[in-house]
């Protein structure tokens, strides 16, 4: 019966915002572990990454 509601309350709840909100944790969490420069550094990483798969094609840059 546990197994049952859990399942059916993890289908109500909204997948997205609960993913964004465990990365914004992580993020708190990490902020005064990690050294800024690692930091700017997987910022730009992760920025071009996004850029890459917002854009169709690589041929436009």
């Amino acid at each position: 019966m546990n197994k049952s509601l859990h399942v059916k309350l993890s289908i109500r709840q909204p997948i997205k915002p609960t993913v964004h909100q465990i990365q914004i944790k992580n993020l708190n969490k990490n902020r005064y572990r990690v050294p800024i420069p690692i930091r700017s550094i997987s910022g730009i990483l992760i920025a071009t990454l996004f850029s890459c798969k917002n854009s169709n094609s690589l041929d436009s840059y």
